[in-house]
């Protein structure tokens, strides 16, 4: 089948956006950077993009389930919507984009949660290839909330006068976070549409979900900039409630009010109230606010966590652990998944907010911009992300100079 003609993009990569006070490898040229992130691209898109047999034209990532998925996943929503922002950052390099990004759009609207048809199933079964179904319905709020970030830069990259509306459609999905995916009285993402008012998961946050750059975007889009500046003031009050105060490490899933740790297995693994597989996302999502939006609060907040990440891996990130008690014991055996990104790579990206920590930004490169497979799927997507971010090729969608000095 052959792809659509693309409109041409607005932001071609490479854009290597000059963000202020925001720190990159040394010695590394735009160029080098570039090539770095366009060989990395290739890899991950031949590793993990996949069509659909069910969908015409769509495209799904192959994540090989998720956590909590059943054996039979091929994908899950959080990977939809990593592969919706790569492509439309990598428009310009990839002549396929937009109609890989139309793919990945056409997948979200036939897989609707059966919560919101606004928001994306976490889940689809199958076999790649060969079938795909559903049995779980229900969306997971950090899909949701990059699926709504990703229409909006569709929209920034092509426009929206062609087949599909992108920033109509990313409306749609902002209105329905705020009603599905945020607590109405508190202002606290929760873990997905399927969180009901007086559950015992009614208040349940994850640290990984405060995707504050995405939010002030949102409030912007939207129109309704009150109700996502309170997410947003919420995110960073329950970030300071929660984190240690002598290693800055935060909890994969946060309870109660006061906001504390979650108790182990709370809703995933013994780990729930550890810095682990959700929360190593957490410095990534916190630094974009200030590499798009020259946040305070986001640069402070992530000191203490770079001091100690510093302190302890001898400025290395290759030698730090995958995970962590909250008093900053190691609580998972050492293997390349973890080392190889999806705990080195978000701090990367946080030390890229104080020139203090510039050894970090350096061993966080050279650790993660070669592609390896044995990676896997989620360190592979984090790392993927976190190159664009630091190489100044993740821009900011709401100003056309990415706030660049």
């Amino acid at each position: 089948m052959s792809l659509a003609v693309a409109s041409e993009p607005s932001r071609p990569f490479p854009q290597n956006s000059q963000f202020e006070n925001v720190t990159r490898p040394t010695g590394k040229t735009d160029a080098e950077l570039n090539l770095a992130v366009s060989d990395f691209y290739k890899g991950w898109k031949k590793e993990y993009l996949r069509k659909t047999v069910s969908v015409p034209g769509g495209y799904l990532i192959a994540t090989g389930g998720g956590t909590n998925a059943e054996d039979d996943a091929i994908t899950v929503s959080e990977g939809h919507g990593y592969g919706m922002i790569i492509t439309a950052l990598m428009a310009g390099f990839d002549p396929e984009a937009q109609a890989i990004f139309d793919g990945f759009y056409k997948v979200f609207r036939a897989w609707p949660s059966d919560m919101d048809p606004d928001l994306m199933t976490w889940q689809i079964e199958g076999k790649l290839g060969k079938s795909e179904n559903l049995k779980r319905a229900s969306s997971a709020s950090d899909g949701d909330m990059d699926i709504a970030y990703a229409l909006i830069l569709a929209d920034r990259q092509w426009g929206s006068a062609g087949s599909i509306n992108y920033l109509a459609e990313s409306k749609k999905v902002i209105d329905a976070i705020g009603r599905k995916d945020v607590h109405p009285e508190l202002f606290r993402t929760v873990l997905g549409d399927w969180v009901e008012p007086g559950n015992e998961y009614s208040i349940g946050t994850r640290s990984s979900d405060w995707m504050v750059s995405h939010f002030r975007l949102f409030g912007k889009v939207s129109g309704n900039e009150s109700f996502w500046n309170n997410v947003t003031d919420t995110c960073y009050s329950i970030l300071n409630q929660v984190q240690n105060k002598t290693t800055g490490l935060m909890p994969d899933f946060i309870d109660g009010i006061p906001a504390v740790p979650a108790k182990p297995e709370f809703l995933e693994t013994p780990r729930d109230g550890m810095y682990s597989s959700n929360a190593c996302r957490t410095p990534w999502r916190i630094a974009m606010d200030f590499l798009h939006y020259g946040e305070p609060k986001s640069r402070e907040s992530l000191k203490p966590l770079l001091l100690w990440i510093d302190q302890t891996s001898g400025s290395d990130l290759s030698k730090m652990d995958n995970g962590y008690t909250l008093d900053g014991k190691a609580n998972w055996p050492v293997d390349d998944w973890g080392t190889w990104g999806a705990y080195s790579a978000p701090i990367m990206v946080a030390a890229t907010t104080d020139s203090a920590f510039q050894k970090l930004v350096d061993t966080g490169w050279n650790h993660n911009a070669t592609f390896l497979k044995k990676v896997g799927y989620y360190g592979n997507a984090i790392r993927m992300m976190s190159l664009l971010a630091v190489s100044g090729n993740w821009w900011n969608p709401e100003n056309t100079n990415d706030m660049a000095k």
